[in-house]
């Protein structure tokens, strides 16, 4: 019996104070001084007639935590096209319509698709579609919805309701049919495919790039990462790693971290 209240009690203070998805206090101030005003700043005040819309399931906190992702990338600026995979629900399609001139969102979720149409309708510079973006040519891809709302939705399930068909894109024949300069990409560990065929295929004109790298832990994952950055490097890109909570990070610490958002640039 001690042992399994002493096992509890290590669980919830584990959550409570690593979990990145809590609004824990130690990031009370980092999001509420931050965050919010700079979504208030960037987003609200260039929008002054939307009114965001938010499922029932997403957490304020989360939220907030994906919303500074993207102040930390706020370099992405001036670009004619830029493709976001997944766009989650609104935060990042707004962030990049504020300064680029058009921005293509892609989601799976159908859910999130709907608050993608409802949030976004009256902004004329943001194409969004409910499509799968991978590295195959099939033609649609399923996943179960009940498993979530939120870009972590876990594909090919063996439960056999709530499966849900979306159309499937291949990156490949997307990037020959526009000419995107610039790409934010995150996909609970999909990236790895993308990253490795956009390599062997060389086929990307990115003046800006901005990844979140899932899984590090992993050591195929780890060693996937510092070879496409060693690649680009040697296309004369710049590059700089961060954590969520804007804390910069050398490459040679990356093992310590699950996972990390990486900007790429052009120089």
């Amino acid at each position: 019996m001690i042992k399994y209240i002493f096992t509890f009690i290590s669980r919830e203070c584990n959550l409570l104070f690593t979990h990145p998805y809590m609004f824990y206090l130690r990031r009370f101030w980092c999001f509420f001084l931050n965050s919010i005003l700079w979504i208030k700043k960037d987003l609200l005040y260039r929008y002054k007639d939307i009114n965001i819309k938010f499922p029932n399931k997403i957490g304020v906190s989360y939220v907030l935590m994906e919303t500074f992702v993207y102040k930390i990338f706020s370099e992405m600026k001036w670009l004619d096209k830029v493709l976001d995979i997944w766009w989650f629900i609104w935060e990042s399609a707004l962030y990049l319509a504020c300064y680029n001139k058009e921005v293509y969102c892609y989601e799976l979720s159908k859910t999130n698709f709907e608050y993608l149409q409802k949030n976004c309708k009256n902004l004329k510079n943001i194409h969004y579609y409910n499509a799968w973006i991978s590295v195959s040519d099939v033609k649609y891809m399923q996943y179960n919805e009940s498993l979530g709302v939120d870009s972590t939705i876990k594909v090919r399930s063996n439960a056999s309701k709530n499966i849900v068909y979306v159309k499937n894109l291949n990156i490949l024949t997307l990037l020959k049919k526009h000419k995107f300069d610039g790409i934010k990409l995150d996909i609970e560990g999909g990236e790895y495919n993308i990253v490795d065929s956009l390599i062997k295929n060389d086929k990307f004109n990115f003046k800006k790039w901005i990844i979140e790298f899932h899984f590090l832990n992993k050591n195929s994952n780890l060693r996937h990462l510092k070879q496409f950055i060693k690649f680009l490097l040697k296309k004369r890109y710049r590059y700089e790693i961060f954590t969520n909570e804007k804390k910069k990070i050398s490459l040679s610490k990356l093992y310590k971290y699950d996972f990390c958002n990486i900007y790429f640039e052009l120089i």
